[in-house]
């Protein structure tokens, strides 16, 4: 373990000893606390074809996928930013429909391979979609909207190699739960934004656009959630550069801003006992779609809590994975 990782882990434990139970704060660190837990898991390897399972851990026959670790999407100075890509290798016919997976960790903490991101790619790749679990930088080292900038560049760079992966370029899907599924959010809605356009210069003729977004428990409306949830998290300084944040920067970083720009078709998924973000940021956020005549699905899981699909044997998990399951078979067929 290194020293980030051990001073993280002490902060984060001795902010919720001095919590209550059933605090919004103490929901969000347990969230990072697991979280900080994987972080500290080192590099896993190179894989030749691996077998499909169930959650349950049952052989799905005929069906196996690749994990291809830690490939670089962009690298300049000191910052290298990586993704890992998981592939369908038997059972499914390419061109394969893309994945680009945002984790979650409050904007300021967090990694690919975090929470169930590895299960996800796991199952997604075994039912004939690429994968793609990135890295973006995270705040307090950068500043919104540098983040969605990052995802953005990992969307042109694994677009740049779809032959190489036998990609469909037509075919993207963001999916992220958390602040990963605000930056979904973000990025479906804002492709042509110049504000949030990446400044990699990776394949600068790329498409950044997605045809299909999935946020899970995600920020939609800044400016409703700032008071008294991003305060607490201390998002103005650390995330905004601004204390407190004006209207119009959290405008600017709302989804709900940007409604009427997207093209992309939506599955939103959230708990009904969600403390950590309110179950209305989903239900304001799906309504605007719809108002504006967009494709929205909301998916209410009774009982559901923040970061509830860090379970995958959960029934919570299981709901959301059909979820996602039916709607990708309804717009890719598979």
């Amino acid at each position: 373990m290194n020293k980030m990782f051990l001073e993280v882990s002490a902060n984060i434990c001795y902010h919720i000893r001095e919590l209550k139970d059933n605090s919004p704060k103490l929901t969000i660190l347990l969230f990072l606390a697991l979280a900080v837990l994987l972080y500290g898991c080192g590099e896993a390897p190179v894989t030749d074809e691996i077998v499909c399972v169930t959650s349950t851990g049952e052989i799905i026959p005929g069906r196996t996928f690749r994990f291809l670790p830690s490939l670089i999407y962009y690298q300049e100075g000191d910052v290298t930013l990586r993704g890992d890509l998981y592939l369908p290798a038997s059972g499914s016919s390419p061109p394969y429909p893309a994945v680009v997976f945002n984790h979650g960790g409050a904007w300021m903490l967090g990694s690919r391979r975090f929470f169930n991101s590895q299960y996800l790619g796991e199952h997604l790749a075994c039912r004939g979609y690429a994968f793609f679990d990135v890295d973006y930088r995270l705040a307090p080292s950068i500043k919104f909207p540098q983040d969605i900038r990052d995802v953005k560049c990992a969307i042109r760079w694994l677009r740049g190699n779809a032959d190489k992966y036998h990609i469909d370029r037509t075919r993207f899907i963001s999916m992220g739960g958390s602040a990963g599924g605000h930056i979904t959010a973000m990025i479906a809605t804002t492709p042509n934004e110049p504000f949030f356009q990446p400044t990699c210069d990776v394949f600068p003729e790329e498409s950044i656009e997605v045809q299909a977004a999935i946020p899970f428990y995600g920020v939609f409306n800044w400016v409703d959630f700032y008071e008294p949830y991003g305060k607490f998290l201390d998002a103005g300084k650390i995330y905004f550069g601004e204390e407190p944040p004006s209207e119009e920067t959290l405008r600017r970083a709302s989804p709900l801003t940007y409604v009427n720009e997207t093209n992309a078709h939506f599955l939103i998924i959230h708990g009904t006992e969600d403390i950590g973000v309110p179950i209305t940021q989903a239900i304001e956020f799906h309504e605007a779609l719809i108002n504006a005549g967009k494709d929205s699905t909301l998916v209410v899981i009774e009982g559901a809590t923040h970061g509830f699909d860090g379970a995958i044997w959960s029934d919570f998990s299981g709901a959301a994975e059909k979820a996602i399951d039916e709607f990708l078979a309804r717009l890719f067929g598979r």
